[in-house]
């Protein structure tokens, strides 16, 4: 037991000298000393921000502005070179545009133009007719070309010498004959036969010949097409264009562009 009690008193002992410091500065400081022991809180700046530039007001200091930094910054010296080259190629205001004039205004498209091709005398009458009921002027092309060969017995005199020869015909074998009987050069005339080739055409002739029939002739047979062409000027725009294709309705299957057909020569 006494053991125990001196113990006790040791121990109290030296948690007194402890509180009073006697075991050395191990006390804890009290909150001023820890304030001055502080490493100036004010000048901790975060990474990225600009460094503080010192005051000359009393010590105080702030942070320095930031400034813009560059586009470019970062960006390898080739790639700002190629910006800056970029730059350099773009047009001046005052460099007039490819396919404009110098006041600066578009070059006006050429003017359009359609045609219809393959018609007859009275289908290209009528579509001109409907074209200028439309305030359009067309332009009409003739071309004459051979459709046809015709072995025929030249006219008679008149129809009674016509239905003469035509007997005499019909004794020889030649059965498939007939007498033009519309007015114009070819009136009496009696027809023999009407080919798309001229090889055939002269076949028939020469059998003809055997037959002892000596007259017999071959003669061309023309056929007049007409092209109707409308050309719109640049400024018509399409409410134009689609006047002229209401004027034109029915001719569809005849309908061309003029760029896609040989210029006309007559």
């Amino acid at each position: 037991m006494r053991f125990l009690i001196i113990l006790l008193l040791l121990l109290n002992a030296l948690a007194l000298a402890a509180i009073r410091g006697g075991l050395g500065d191990t006390a804890a400081r009290g909150e001023a000393e820890r304030l001055t022991a502080q490493l100036a809180p004010e000048r901790i700046r975060l990474a990225g921000d600009a460094v503080a530039q010192p005051a000359t007001n009393g010590g105080d200091t702030e942070a320095a502005p930031r400034t813009a930094v560059p586009a470019t910054d970062g960006l390898p010296p080739a790639e700002e070179a190629g910006l800056a080259a970029a730059a350099d190629d773009e047009p001046a205001d005052d460099e007039p545009v490819a396919g404009s004039d110098a006041a600066g205004n578009s070059a006006p498209p050429p003017p359009a133009c359609l045609a219809w091709v393959e018609l007859g005398e009275e289908e290209a009458a009528r579509l001109a007719d409907r074209l200028r009921e439309q305030g359009v002027e067309p332009v009409r092309h003739a071309d004459s070309r051979i459709e046809a060969w015709w072995v025929r017995i030249p006219p008679a005199h008149d129809r009674s010498a016509a239905e003469q020869r035509q007997r005499r015909l019909h004794a020889q074998g030649i059965r498939d004959t007939f007498i033009v009987q519309e007015a114009g050069p070819s009136q009496f005339a009696i027809s023999l036969g009407v080919f798309k080739t001229e090889r055939r055409a002269h076949r028939l002739r020469d059998q003809l010949y055997a037959k002892g029939i000596g007259d017999a002739a071959i003669e061309p047979r023309p056929k007049t097409v007409y092209r109707i062409e409308a050309r719109l000027p640049p400024a018509a725009g399409s409410a134009a264009g689609s006047t002229i294709e209401s004027a034109a309705d029915g001719f569809e299957p005849h309908r061309r562009s003029c760029d896609a057909l040989p210029p006309h020569t007559d």
